[in-house]
């Protein structure tokens, strides 16, 4: 099954989600954009509900869909993840690591890079 075939009332049907709070401005397709391969890529899509990917991982294959909520104040935007199949909950537990939480900005302060 690809990513376009997948049945309009799955999502309600996930079998791992969760919700991530980003620490400050956030762009979920600047973040992803540079996953894509191409325009034909069959592993990731766009789409009106959200960011659609699929991948394996040691548990099997999972589909991932990300969607992002601007909000006005902290704490108030977010990214809600849902997954499907057998390595839904290695592919949500990765969530987090995928959207930037662990990504080290602090070299980007050095006054080498600015000049």
């Amino acid at each position: 099954m690809t990513i376009a075939e997948l049945p309009a009332g799955l999502a309600a049907a996930a079998d791992a989600s969760l919700r991530w709070y980003p620490d400050g401005p956030y762009s979920l397709s600047q973040t992803l954009g540079v996953l894509l391969r191409g325009t034909g890529d069959p592993s990731f899509s766009t789409r009106p509900d959200g960011f659609w990917t699929a991948f394996t991982t040691a548990d099997g294959p999972v589909t991932l869909r990300l969607r992002f909520t601007a909000g006005g104040g902290l704490r108030e935007a977010h990214v809600d993840a849902q997954a499907w199949g057998p390595g839904a909950g290695a592919g949500i537990s990765g969530v987090p690591r995928l959207l930037g939480s662990a990504d080290d900005w602090s070299a980007f302060d050095e006054p080498a890079f600015h000049a």
